[in-house]
């Protein structure tokens, strides 16, 4: 369904650094929008934000939507913090901060769902069954429990000590067991901020440190300059291997997709669909998404018999 842009609600969202909204733009311009966004009924936006934003800086006027009626405010709270939440572009601590507000938002849910009337009460051994209780929270959310509990640790760690944000999650975790670490890795991050943005274990940082206010002025300049040439160096090669990961996920997750189809799209399906369908705009606009995907699949299909022509070369990496 196609929604006027100017009429879709966006309220307050988690989400406040918006990425790279111009990539994600070139990408919907060449492949279309692969997952509409999620509206309620009156139009408030659930789901999707960094792709309106997308649509807007396209100049688009209308963008595709599934809506989803009758959802409570903390259901609502929990798609978008779900999205969120295995979004890659949020940092360690963002995520953790996301997966405990999710947490609590399925714990309320999770305590709704046991109070409505005819819910079954489960108990264990003759004892009250506890409906929120965090092994109930990680089976929803289908996580280990364990996850939970890191997550709440590091989110503790950062709050106490906020200079640990930059670190990896368990590397914060650690630190903030040993106040007097802390001391000195917020001393070297104030002094020398790029042995922070490097995102080094703390004691590296701290021994990095020292050695740059033992060392001739020149010498430390030089050797901040090199760590910070390497560190875009590095950022910049990762930021490479994630793309290309990244685009060889949306094919394999395309070419599982056209196997799925296979036996399934069925003419009694398609006819019960198109007799179902009352707005001629729908089909439409779904007539020119599958046109899109036949052009795209038979450009696929002419690569990968290109690629049988020639040796294979065998390029290791992340599976």
């Amino acid at each position: 369904m196609l929604t006027p842009i100017h009429t879709i609600n966006i309220g307050n969202r988690i989400r406040e650094d918006m990425g790279d909204i111009a990539g994600l733009a070139e990408s919907i311009n060449a492949r279309g929008l692969l997952h509409p966004i999620v509206i309620d009924e009156s139009g408030n936006l659930i789901a999707g934000h960094r792709r309106l934003e997308a649509h807007k800086l396209l100049g688009r006027e209308e963008v595709e939507t599934k809506t989803i009626a009758d959802l409570t405010e903390k259901e609502k709270r929990l798609i978008e913090l779900e999205e969120n939440t295995k979004r890659k572009a949020l940092t360690e601590f963002e995520s953790s901060k996301n997966l405990l507000e999710l947490a609590e938002a399925t714990k309320e849910i999770l305590k709704e769902e046991y109070s409505a009337p005819g819910a079954e009460k489960e108990s264990e051994r003759g004892r009250p069954s506890k409906p929120d209780s965090e092994a109930k929270v990680a089976e929803r959310l289908g996580i280990p429990e364990r996850t939970i509990n890191e997550a709440k640790h590091h989110v503790s760690a950062v709050e106490q000590f906020p200079a640990l944000e930059s670190l990896g999650k368990k590397e914060a975790i650690k630190t903030a067991k040993d106040p007097d670490k802390v001391e000195l890795y917020q001393k070297a991050v104030n002094e020398f901020p790029i042995l922070g943005e490097a995102k080094l274990p703390a004691d590296v940082v701290i021994q990095g440190a020292e050695k740059l206010r033992s060392a001739p002025p020149e010498v430390a300049q030089k050797t901040l300059e090199n760590i910070a040439a390497e560190e875009k160096r590095s950022a910049l090669h990762q930021q490479l291997i994630d793309e290309q990961y990244k685009q060889k996920r949306v094919v394999d997750n395309i070419i599982d997709a056209a196997g799925r189809m296979s036996g399934a799209v069925t003419e009694e399906r398609w006819l019960s669909w198109i007799e179902l369908q009352t707005d001629r705009i729908v089909i439409d606009v779904s007539a020119s998404q599958v046109q899109r995907g036949i052009e795209e699949l038979q450009r696929l299909h002419s690569k990968m018999k290109d690629a049988l022509k020639g040796p294979r070369k065998v390029v290791k990496g992340r599976g």
